[in-house]
């Protein structure tokens, strides 16, 4: 009688399909948990805040009103803004309205401002800095008044803005930046809004 046939290389048989199972799952293993790493690893370098939000932060002061020389009513709405991302600014148009408390004369214009922005650790919020009234304009106001009460309207609307919080950093949000060795550092304005950047600590580097 003949024997059974056998396998030429049985124990080699045996021992490749463990060693090929062993790495199939191991690499198997490192596909799924390279995306798991990856998302463990990465973390934005920057909060950012756009136009409409900045533009959203700033209407809630206006419309605000100001007697002014005890003879003027002083009117400043409407905020509008547009990106200075050359000059690291941000351009801010307001509506003048000035009425004569005497004569009840309705008389309207603009001021125009640009202003910088930083991160205020202690508040931890991005505020304006550095606003500096760039123009103003009031139609029917006799020259003689006209300086003066552009100053006033240029005092209150930096008075307004100057110091103005448009984007608050959550306990939350400064809890993770910090847990990852970063902080909240530069801001930069961009053509589509502001980006506050998550800088490396001094110890981290």
């Amino acid at each position: 009688m003949f024997d059974s046939p056998k396998s030429a290389h049985p124990s080699r048989s045996v021992a490749g399909g463990g060693v090929g199972r062993r790495q199939w799952l191991g690499r198997a293993g490192l596909l799924v948990l390279a995306p798991l790493a990856g998302c463990a690893a990465f973390y934005p370098r920057e909060i950012g805040l756009s136009e409409a939000e900045l533009l959203s932060a700033l209407a809630t002061r206006f419309p605000a009103e100001r007697r002014v020389m005890q003879i003027f009513d002083l009117k400043l709405a409407r905020p509008r803004l547009k990106l200075l991302p050359v000059d690291n600014r941000v351009a801010i148009a307001l509506d003048l309205g000035l009425q004569d408390t005497v004569l009840r004369r309705q008389m309207d214009g603009g001021l125009g401002f640009t202003t910088g922005l930083r991160y205020d650790a202690g508040r931890q919020s991005v505020v304006l800095t550095g606003v500096r009234a760039d123009s103003a304009s009031i139609d029917g106001l006799p020259r003689v008044l006209a300086g003066t009460v552009n100053q006033w309207g240029g005092w209150l609307a930096e008075q307004l803005l100057e110091g103005a919080v448009v984007r608050k950093v959550s306990d939350d949000e400064l809890r993770q930046v910090r847990s990852r060795g970063l902080h909240p550092g530069a801001i930069r304005v961009t053509d589509r809004g502001v980006a506050l950047a998550l800088e490396e600590e001094a110890s981290a580097r």
